[in-house]
């Protein structure tokens, strides 16, 4: 019963907001596009689900089974149970539409009415109830466990600062409190650790004496009530607190004579699922690895990707972000093929199955040695080479142009700037976040679950010849290594704040996308410099793309192709009897930020 309060608090908002045409977040519009991937005849069920009406009968059935629920008396078994199960399955009917809506509380009451409702049919079976009973314990016990394991990953909270910084959030603050633990950091710490080790050591409930089991129910019952308060999480205080007389139920001195086959499953699911994801590592890795290489004289050995083009042309070579992969371009390198380019992507060392003799050296400096290295290799008897770098490797793509005379010109992708975290306050508000993340990518996968995350929309976006690649690699625990230890070294050079330097010798084009600009204005002037430097050239151009991010100007097949039509130009523009061409505004418009040129213009 406890559990219907959170539910159908949920539903009749819902129906409310609904009904005054509120904005929410369930626009299927937007939610649809994580299942892109999905079998048709799932995208054609949640599409039916997903209907204005349909929603909303589920919500109506939502309010309906759950106002039952805290009105039907104990002895209307199947009511209850019907209405149960009604609550629970709507619930999770609902949860591909308002992914981005609902939250912890509806998850955790749809495993507790699912489970009620089965105990409740199946009542005079008493290894069915044990069933449910157990399904809901180890359920509870699995979202306080990995809830705290997760935040083990996080410095803020090993460092004892979280709870502070949460509740000076808008979203889930609290001023008061905030304050009286910024006066008191010693409590801040003490709360930040006592959370952490209630969760990370929880599973300690089935094995605690009764006095000890009734103290951490005590406590768990008030960890929600003080995130109630203080974060507005009320429904959460319903939901969890609906899960504990299960858990109290399994316990050491009440589970005798109770069916133990479901938690033997459990762990013997758990061992199996274990050793079947280490295996996938091995054989993830072994794909992974299986990539042309090339050793170059900087004494790494570089996984490569080379597709012949016009000699006659320019050779264009590209270089990845943090984290970044080949297949990341595979939409514009397809578009450069068809024009008669030769390009070339490859994995900086850590990644893929490029190594490096300096292997503990993966500084941005390091990555343009061996990028200068790979240059030397591959330019044969091509004109020149142009570089193209995005976010990280256009920094590393500017560094390399500085420097080497075969560069005929260097293209940066929404690139980062030496100097940007001293610069950007948007920048340097998400170093620590995502670290933390990060780390736990880092971890998970070093702990063989890369086979259970979830492949992420944009590698759906990708050619599908590049899908099942990507997917591997993002897998990989060898990417998240590299991009970790990267990231430590990228924050250290990029600490130093060196200047662009002027390069008037080498032809440029940046290439910002119009999303970066609106959510970070420092950004603009940062890319402004970069392509400063370039000024006295004949052939310099400054571009944006509106309405596309960071990722998506290279992933998302509609904004690449709208990148490659402006860098074709580009290139075609840098062969015999090229435009004297210098784009360059310094004004700027409503909407999505100053735009020195568009991809049209640019393109004409």
């Amino acid at each position: 019963m406890i559990g219907a309060v959170p539910a159908l608090l949920a539903s009749a908002e819902t129906l409310y907001n609904s009904a005054r045409r509120a904005p929410m977040l369930t626009d299927w519009s937007i939610s649809r596009q994580t299942y892109a991937g999905a079998p048709r005849i799932v995208r054609a069920g949640l599409d039916l689900v997903a209907r204005d009406r349909v929603n909303t009968a589920m919500h109506v059935i939502r309010v309906v089974s759950n106002a039952t629920l805290l009105v039907a008396p104990p002895k209307w078994r199947l009511v209850r149970a019907a209405a149960s199960l009604a609550s629970g399955l709507s619930t999770a009917l609902l949860s591909p539409r308002e992914r981005y809506g609902s939250d912890g509380a509806d998850q955790a009451t749809a495993v507790v009415q699912i489970s009620n409702g089965v105990a409740r049919l199946g009542q005079t079976r008493p290894r069915v109830v044990d069933a449910a009973v157990w399904n809901v314990s180890l359920q509870s016990c699995l979202s306080y466990t990995a809830a705290g394991w997760i935040k083990l990953a996080g410095g803020s909270w090993r460092d004892g600062s979280a709870v502070t910084d949460i509740l000076r959030t808008r979203a889930y603050g609290n001023e008061r409190m905030w304050r009286l633990l910024d006066r008191h950091p010693a409590i801040g710490r003490a709360l930040t650790w006592t959370v952490l080790g209630f969760e990370c050591a929880f599973p300690v409930v089935y094995v605690l004496p009764p006095a000890a089991v009734r103290g951490l129910m005590t406590g768990a019952l008030a960890f929600h009530l003080v995130n109630g308060h203080a974060m507005g999480l009320w429904r959460f205080v319903f939901a969890f607190a609906s899960m504990h007389p299960h858990l109290t139920a399994t316990t050491k001195d009440r589970r005798t004579g109770m069916s133990t086959a479901t938690p033997v499953m459990a762990v013997t699911a758990t061992g199996g699922a274990m050793a079947v994801s280490m295996i996938a590592s091995i054989l993830r890795r072994q794909r992974v690895r299986n990539q042309t290489t090339m050793q170059v004289d900087s004494g790494a050995r570089l996984g490569v990707e080379v597709v012949p083009g016009d000699d006659s042309k320019p050779i264009v070579v590209f270089e990845s972000g943090l984290l970044g992969l080949p297949e990341h371009y595979a939409w514009l390198r397809r578009s450069l093929h068809e024009a008669g380019y030769a390009t070339v992507a490859y994995c900086r060392p850590g990644y893929g199955a490029s190594g490096d003799a300096d292997g503990g050296d993966v500084s941005v400096s390091r990555a343009a040695t061996n990028l200068a290295a790979l240059v030397r290799s591959v330019r044969s008897d091509h004109p020149g080479v142009v570089l193209v770098g995005h976010s990280l490797g256009g920094e590393i793509v500017r560094r390399v142009a500085e420097t080497s005379d075969a560069i005929a010109g260097v293209v940066y992708l929404d690139p980062t700037h030496p100097d940007q975290l001293s610069r950007s306050e948007a920048q340097r508000a998400t170093v620590r976040d995502f670290s933390d993340n990060l780390a736990s990518f880092d971890i998970s996968t070093r702990l063989s679950l890369g086979t259970f995350l979830t492949v992420p929309a944009w590698i759906r976006t990708l050619p599908s010849d590049a899908q099942a690649r990507a997917a591997d690699q993002f897998r990989d625990g060898r990417l998240w290594r590299a991009g970790r230890k990267e990231w430590t070294a990228m924050r250290h050079d990029l600490a130093q704040g060196a200047p662009v330097g002027p390069n008037a010798s080498v032809a440029a084009l940046l290439v910002s996308a119009g999303r970066t600009l609106q959510g970070d204005p420092d950004i603009l002037a940062l890319h402004n410099e970069i392509i400063d430097a370039h000024a006295g050239n004949a052939l310099v151009r400054n571009v944006v793309i509106d309405d596309v991010t960071h990722d998506s100007m290279l992933t998302n097949p509609d904004h690449a192709a709208r990148l490659a039509q402006t860098l074709r130009a580009f290139l075609d523009d840098l062969g015999p009897g090229g435009a004297y061409t210098v784009v360059r505004g310094d004004g700027a418009r409503s909407g999505s930020g100053f735009r020195p040129e568009s991809h049209e213009e640019a393109a004409a």
